[in-house]
């Protein structure tokens, strides 16, 4: 059995499917989703853009990618359900975030004491 997975990026203030079951509601700049076939899909990485880096608008975009990439890690361990204990710590939900000239990436994941 093979299985096909395809990369899809989403920009433009789009919400993912996840997050729209979880009741949140983020739109965000950049998604990069991956594609089994229309049942499965799992956001991969989140990302916020802006022109000008100020404070509030670093600190609400982290926020937001946060909470939305914790969203994703949820649904990605409920999908794979067959997934070892001792191995969901190794996933890892980047998040992207540029500002002006600036830009940050960070990833999410569970403790090790999953």
């Amino acid at each position: 059995m093979q299985l096909i997975l395809h990369l899809t990026i989403f920009r433009g203030d789009t919400i993912s499917r996840s997050c729209k079951k979880a009741g949140q509601k983020f739109k965000l700049d950049l998604r990069l989703v991956m594609i089994q076939d229309d049942e499965n899909t799992v956001d991969s990485c989140t990302g916020e853009m802006a022109k000008k880096a100020t404070v509030k608008k670093i600190y609400k975009d982290k926020l937001k990618s946060t909470i939305a990439s914790k969203c994703h890690l949820n649904t990605f361990i409920k999908q794979v359900p067959y997934i070892r204990a001792q191995d969901v710590p190794l996933i890892k939900m980047p998040i992207i975030q540029v500002a002006g000239f600036s830009g940050k990436l960070s990833v999410i994941s569970f403790s090790k004491n999953y």
